[in-house]
């Protein structure tokens, strides 16, 4: 039975009563009753009609009324694993306060310090420096690498744009700026002056670029962990479990160094902070 027939019929049964018992009304009860039912039919029936309508309007643009209210949530993963085999971990924690920590050299000067509200020590990159590790840490063909990025700033724009990568030598006498000139191999600027682009990736040794979606001004003041993963020529890249880059970073480049470098200059006493590094390998 459908609905709106139950409810008159419901709605009736109280009426029936009172036309058994006065006889005399039983005609205007009788002609209100049919008024009713015809109210409700024809609101049942519009309802269908406009149902129907627009199921035909969705069908024609080729939607349907699922799509509509919204796309279904899409599920991703985190599939980095650093590698087993531990190249080098450094924590600063056996460094003294306002030291350099061997075995990094830079153009420029770092010392490493702490930070109030931020467990451990932490290098700091003084602005138009270069940090890279010595020879005796060039990179083998597979390889995973994890640090944390500490930027502090008033403001993320204070913090201009600071990049990290690959060179193809550990020389520390230029600042490097991108991921071709003097040396470099490949890059990941984090753009914390340009709310439009948030990331830069290009590659001198392949030709590869592009500027994945990711808030790094959301993450001054905040640690940043970043986690990367090199087979060969082909680099993967997560910045807080987040995948960035998944390509063709190399070409077939047999020396392989990390670098990082503080952004050419900070605005009102800005400073932006290394940690935690670990490199892994594979036997």
């Amino acid at each position: 039975m459908h609905k709106f027939t139950l409810a008159a019929t419901v709605f009736a049964l109280p009426l029936l009563a009172l036309a058994a018992s006065s006889p005399c009304h039983a005609q205007s009860i009788g002609s209100f009753l049919h008024s009713v039912t015809d109210t409700v039919t024809q609101k049942v029936q519009q309802k269908i009609q406009d149902k129907a309508g627009e199921e035909a309007d969705a069908a024609m643009n080729g939607q349907s009324t699922t799509a509509r209210r919204g796309m279904p949530r899409i599920t991703g993963g985190f599939d980095f694993s650093p590698a087993p085999v531990s190249l080098y971990q450094d924590d600063f924690a056996a460094t003294s306060i306002g030291a350099m920590p061997q075995p990094w050299k830079t153009n420029g000067s770092g010392q490493v310090v702490s930070v109030q509200g931020f467990p451990g020590k932490w290098l700091e990159l003084s602005g138009s420096s270069t940090f890279k590790l010595s020879r005796e840490h060039r990179l083998p063909d597979r390889f995973t690498i994890e640090f944390d990025l500490l930027p502090l700033a008033e403001t993320p724009s204070d913090l201009n744009n600071p990049l990290f990568g690959f060179a193809g030598d550990d020389r520390a006498t230029d600042y490097l700026s991108d991921g071709v000139n003097d040396g470099a191999l490949n890059a990941i600027d984090l753009l914390f002056f340009n709310a439009g682009s948030d990331v830069s990736v290009y590659s001198g040794a392949s030709g590869f670029n592009s500027n994945p979606d990711f808030n790094v001004q959301g993450y001054a003041n905040r640690i940043l962990h970043v986690s990367i993963a090199v087979d060969g020529n082909r680099e993967r890249v997560w910045l807080d479990r987040t995948k960035i880059l998944d390509s063709r970073m190399f070409q077939n480049n047999p020396s392989r160094y990390f670098f990082i470098s503080a952004p050419m200059k900070y605005d009102h006493g800005a400073k932006l902070l290394l940690g935690n590094v670990r490199i892994g390998g594979y036997k």
